[in-house]
């Protein structure tokens, strides 16, 4: 089981350092985006990203930007929903 878990995080670390996003959220007060390509609209209630072949949307209350960097943010606030704009049709072509 551990083993399993190393690799998962391993290959998601690849996957970061080849252009794929990463979100990482703690508890529902923290979210951290690695790789967007675009920060589009920022407000106190909604943060949304260009992403490779997406937008990523955060959506909460009294969302701030605790740190910004060219390619990584860390929000902070009361987060309600992280999502995709575009939903998946078949998972199997997303892959």
């Amino acid at each position: 089981m551990l083993i399993k878990e190393i690799s998962e995080l391993i290959n998601s670390d690849i996957k970061t350092l080849m252009g794929q996003v990463k979100v990482v959220m703690l508890g529902s007060n923290v979210v951290c985006i690695q790789n967007f390509i675009k920060l589009l609209n920022y407000s106190n209630t909604e943060a949304r990203f260009r992403v490779k072949n997406n937008e990523l949307i955060v959506s909460g209350i009294n969302l701030k930007i605790a740190e910004l960097g060219s390619k990584e943010i860390i929000l902070q606030g009361k987060i309600n929903k992280l999502y995709y704009k575009k939903e998946a049709v078949n998972e199997q072509n997303e892959l």
